[in-house]
């Protein structure tokens, strides 16, 4: 059965290492949040954080 689309969203397939996907997951599973919830306050995270970084750059 398909999950009923909740939100807006966009797929985004990716491979990373065996590791780095088994430490997504067992944190994942310890603080009760799916993988993509972690991806996506990942990402934003490191974009909020290195915005200044990449203004610097494009200068």
């Amino acid at each position: 059965m398909a999950r009923p689309k909740t939100k807006h969203s966009k797929a985004l397939n990716c491979l990373i290492e065996v590791e780095t996907y088994k430490l997504l997951e067992e944190f994942c599973s310890d603080v009760g949040q799916t993988k993509t919830e972690m991806v996506e306050r990942a990402i934003r995270e490191y974009v909020q954080n290195h915005k200044d970084e990449q203004e610097k750059l494009r200068k």
